[in-house]
């Protein structure tokens, strides 16, 4: 018997070792994961019922046609969405170089989940199961550049914090961080272009 229970206590002891030792990109998903989790069930709990949802989901329309129709000009909302991405981009390197890093990836994992799960909860209340293809539409095909960026700029600004002191050659780096801006590039003109013609369509 005490076999048994030394042996329980030995794999606690492992476990708890091995849940301490998660990496900064495992734990950054499970609170990106927690934030969709939050944002869902709080838009279900408080939001169902709410006015909001109907004055959001009209001026998303909106919004949309006026782009598509010329009224909004494509390539100014390009800068927008270009100046929207490159200033993410460099907060992310910025707040990785001080001391709330992990603070502050953590919470900014929670906020993008959140962001998620409200939106969805948001279409499908408002459109039924059309909106979850409603925010399908909306997020692709510009996310499929713009969720390889933010990894790769949390992931480079991680990378970043942890060469401090190294000497090796920081060319590598060099091109890394370029690219993620090269990616951010990308996803703008893709936003601006690509996306609202599709939601247009779904719209209309």
């Amino acid at each position: 018997m005490s076999k048994f229970f030394d042996g329980i206590s030995k794999k606690i002891r492992i476990f708890n070792v091995q849940t301490m030792n998660i990496s900064n990109k495992h734990r950054l998903f499970f609170f990106l994961v927690l934030g969709v989790v939050t944002g869902t069930l709080l838009m279900n709990f408080f939001g169902a019922k709410s006015d909001d949802i109907r004055i959001y989901s009209s001026f998303y329309a909106n919004s949309m046609e006026d782009i598509n129709n010329g009224i909004i000009n494509k390539f100014d909302f390009f800068i927008y969405c270009l100046k929207k991405y490159f200033f993410e981009i460099c907060i992310i390197f910025i707040i990785g170089y001080t001391a709330i890093w992990k603070s502050f990836f953590n919470l900014y994992c929670i906020y993008k989940g959140i962001v998620i799960g409200v939106l969805v909860s948001a279409s499908t209340i408002s459109y039924g199961t059309g909106g979850i293809l409603l925010f399908m539409v909306s997020i692709f095909p510009h996310y499929f550049t713009y969720v390889p960026c933010i990894i790769l700029a949390l992931y480079m600004a991680i990378k970043i914090r942890e060469r401090k002191g190294n000497n090796g050659s920081i060319l590598p780096y060099v091109k890394a961080v370029g690219f993620n801006f090269i990616l951010g590039l990308v996803t703008a003109m893709i936003e601006a272009y690509g996306n609202y013609p599709l939601i247009n369509a779904v719209y209309n």
